[in-house]
């Protein structure tokens, strides 16, 4: 599954920089299922930064699975790619 860049990102101002809780806090409100899911973060050497948001869930089947949602932020905060899978 792969998503667009937030649609509350377009909003940001030129040359602002966004903290990573305020993306946090945006992608939370547009994926609800990981609201409260505190994500990993890394650097990468391109200098952008991945947020990984990981949640463990059950089946109908009462079989267990990993929700992870994959978020790519520029350096100054922007969104540029979010993708989850199950």
């Amino acid at each position: 599954m792969c998503f667009g860049p937030g649609k509350s990102d377009k909003r940001t101002e030129p040359g602002k920089k966004r903290s990573t809780g305020e993306v946090i806090r945006e992608i939370q409100y547009e994926y609800p299922l990981y609201q409260g899911v505190q994500p990993k973060s890394k650097v990468q050497s391109n200098g952008n930064t991945l947020l990984i948001f990981e949640k463990n869930e059950k089946t109908e089947d009462g079989l267990p699975i990993t929700l992870t949602l994959r978020v790519t932020l520029s350096p100054a905060g922007k969104i540029l790619k979010v993708s989850g899978s199950k």
